[in-house]
């Protein structure tokens, strides 16, 4: 073996270390192991990513993992304040706000209403903590989407429904400045992609005459600013659910499914940078080996993480990377789960340390070749 292929496979051996090998290390080259030393699902983090939450837990780079008595799917923009749902004293799951790691207040259910175990769940946060947004329940079981401030408490947002059905609602997310929640008001055939504005307005964004009359989908993710807004349409052209990006001047786009996926299943846009040039989602069977992680980039378009990271010689696993969740403002970190659905373990992968890793990587076989 010549001097300069050996040369090149330490190269690539020695980025691999960077990239996968450092666990719960600070930012710059490095895949982070958010839940090694508890079994879990990363859900959100902070813009900067420095603060990751999820199901039982949150994360920092400097403190590492701490547990929380209840499931953590929110953080505020300086990582203080955390939103999700706990048991609250009454017995019933209510949604709930921590601060510092510690419970600070459960929010009740929605007015007038008066459901037994589930009384609300929380989904998001605005930036500066102070708004929180989910479901609540209603007396016949029926979910509504709520917001709900310290000074107003829980509101039930406006509902559209079904005229001849009883449906439910969720606001699912929320921008940072609060002005702008974003999930989806259901109609006896599924449920439809909506925002509800500042000045109390609502937009069913997706209904379309050609490509969906009914609006079908939902909206899952939010721009900090309010600009960009994503999640997964009813395209009919292509009878199929996929991912979307929608920006109030220029309408939806829909990004399409990653190469060679199989299109009977839905595929969701889970969150998108604050230029709206990096969106990244999931997909695919709910079975174990059925998920398919993706990113698009407004330069390249729609690739899997898997071909992502093989292109930048790092093998892939199911353990590794099924789901992806979030992104960070600037685009360059993604928050990716693996291990679906027994052995759950979550990371940040460095995008610019991933395309680093690429360009020295530049043969097909290059995987094959960190073998011999």
């Amino acid at each position: 073996m010549s001097f300069l292929r050996l040369f090149k496979q330490w190269k690539i051996l020695s980025l691999l270390w960077l990239i996968v090998v450092i666990p719960l290390a600070a930012h710059g080259g490095t895949i982070l192991d958010v839940s090694r030393q508890i079994p879990g699902q990363a859900i959100r983090m902070t813009p900067d990513a420095a603060t990751v939450v999820g199901l039982g837990f949150i994360w920092t780079a400097e403190s590492g993992i701490e547990h929380l008595n209840g499931q953590a799917v929110d953080v505020s923009d300086d990582g203080r304040i955390v939103i999700g749902t706990t048991t609250g004293d009454s017995g019933n799951d209510e949604a709930a706000i921590w601060v510092n790691g510690e419970l600070e207040q459960t929010l009740g259910g929605l007015p007038g209403h008066d459901s037994v175990g589930h009384l609300s769940s929380g989904y998001a946060v605005s930036g500066d903590g102070q708004t929180v947004v989910g479901l609540g329940w209603t007396s016949d079981y029926k979910a509504r989407g709520f917001r709900w401030t310290e000074y107003t408490g829980m509101i039930e947002l406006s509902h559209i429904g079904d005229v001849n059905y009883e449906t439910s609602s969720r606001a699912t997310t929320i921008s940072a400045d609060g002005t702008l929640i974003g999930g989806f008001d259901e109609h006896a055939l599924g449920r439809r992609a909506k925002l509800w504005f500042d000045d109390n307005t609502e937009d069913l964004i997706l209904e379309d005459a050609i490509t969906n009359p009914l609006g079908l989908g939902e909206v899952i993710g939010i721009s900090r600013r309010g600009q960009w807004v994503v999640g997964s349409s009813w395209h009919a052209p292509r009878g199929q659910f996929e991912p979307f990006i929608w920006h109030k001047g220029r309408g939806v786009v829909y990004l399409g499914l990653p190469e060679g996926v199989d299109s009977r299943f839905q595929y969701i846009a889970a969150a998108v940078s604050d230029n709206g040039k990096v969106v990244v989602g999931t997909g695919g069977d709910n079975a174990y080996d059925g998920k398919v992680a993706w990113i698009w980039t407004q330069s390249r378009g729609m690739t899997t993480i898997k071909t992502l990271l093989e292109e930048a010689c790092i093998p892939w696993s199911m353990d590794l990377v099924q789901l992806v969740v979030d992104v960070s403002a600037d685009g360059r970190f993604i928050l990716a789960v693996g291990g679906y659905p027994f052995n759950l373990k979550s990371y940040l992968i460095d995008l610019k340390a991933v395309k680093e890793a690429a360009q020295h990587c530049s043969a097909p076989d290059s995987l094959l070749s960190l073998s011999e």
